[in-house]
């Protein structure tokens, strides 16, 4: 074989490669899978949203769903480029930003709202007042709005115990037939530890507070089960936390749907304030008929000693201080 026949040869083989090249990248620009392209999410093609006047508004009951497992499963972190991605502040960032009160105990509800706790689900925008516990419906004059299957024509207030898409559905109130639907004031711990030390520089080593609760969030139309571990430290404590938690033989149940039991065991190490790790066994549309939550928290505290990766390890960081708070969620 001369060279001219081996430099063709060579030359093909490069096109081809290439070719392949250029079709894994189209791959993984167009699929629409939960995966992260430079830096950014993308959203699967099921969630049907759209940023309008600065609210998200989504084309069914199902879309939002789709968006609040989608929103559960990529984690609080990812909040901020979800956001980004669609161009839309939520009512979460915003009080970050303007140093407002956040009222809300899950980020994945403050995420879903705009700055003026509004949201659009088929055609029907909600407004959620926070302080009063009610969620306003109005039906928007859109064309769309008849085929949504909704029987609902003009404004009304629901409180949040009700379930805000079965009134769309039926046109009626269950509240009456509730009792105690909502845990209102939830189970929650702080602990302070106090550790009896003195870090390189001869100070004394302040206590840092470790807050660990579970509750039931609301709003009629987003309802979750959260759990929360978090640290509150001082500027001046050198020491890590290794937080965990296990769940203790939890369940709950929709309303008509079978009772779901669930296992939880999450741990991290925690260094900065607001560190905290966080949980949803349970994030919807539809309101729970009861639930039952028991949760282990356990935390370690150690010096921080930085190892070759940037990690503190058992063996560099001695533990100075460990203790376990149990926490119960009954809703029923």
């Amino acid at each position: 074989m001369n060279l001219k026949n081996c430099l063709c040869i060579a030359l093909f083989a490069m096109a081809i490669l290439s070719s392949c090249n250029k079709d894994k990248e189209i791959s993984v620009s167009k699929g629409k899978q939960i995966v992260e392209v430079k830096n950014l999410l993308e959203l699967p093609d099921s969630i049907g949203v759209q940023v309008e006047d600065g609210i998200l508004s989504f084309e069914s009951e199902a879309s939002l769903q789709k968006c609040i497992d989608y929103l559960n499963l990529i984690g609080n972190s990812s909040f901020d480029e979800f956001e980004e991605l669609l161009g839309y502040t939520s009512f979460r960032t915003y009080c970050k930003e303007k140093s407002e009160t956040y009222s809300v105990e899950d980020d994945l509800f403050g995420t879903l709202m705009n700055q003026d706790r509004q949201i659009i689900v088929a055609d029907y925008l909600l407004t959620s007042n926070l302080e009063g516990q009610t969620t306003t419906i109005k039906p928007l004059n859109s064309p769309n709005l008849k085929s949504s299957g909704y029987l609902l024509e003009d404004k009304v207030e629901l409180k949040w115990e009700e379930d805000l898409f079965e009134y769309l559905e039926t046109g009626k109130s269950t509240v009456s037939s509730l009792k105690r639907s909502f845990c209102n004031n939830t189970d929650k711990k702080e602990d302070w530890v106090h550790l009896d030390d003195y870090d390189m520089f001869g100070n004394l080593v302040f206590g840092s507070r470790i807050q660990a609760k579970v509750c039931f969030q609301r709003s009629g139309w987003y309802n979750s089960i959260i759990i929360k571990f978090k640290l509150e430290r001082s500027a001046k404590n050198p020491a890590c936390y290794y937080l965990h938690y296990k769940t203790l033989n939890a369940k709950y149940q929709r309303r008509n749907r079978s009772t779901t039991s669930f296992s939880r065991e999450k741990s991290r190490y925690a260094y900065d304030q607001g560190d905290e790790i966080s949980n949803r066994p349970y994030s919807g549309t539809r309101r729970l008929a009861w639930a039952d939550v028991p949760v282990q928290f356990d935390f370690i505290a150690k010096i921080y000693m930085a190892s070759t990766s940037g990690w503190p390890s058992d063996e560099e960081s001695p533990v100075l201080e460990a203790k376990s708070i149990v926490l119960t969620m009954k809703c029923t």
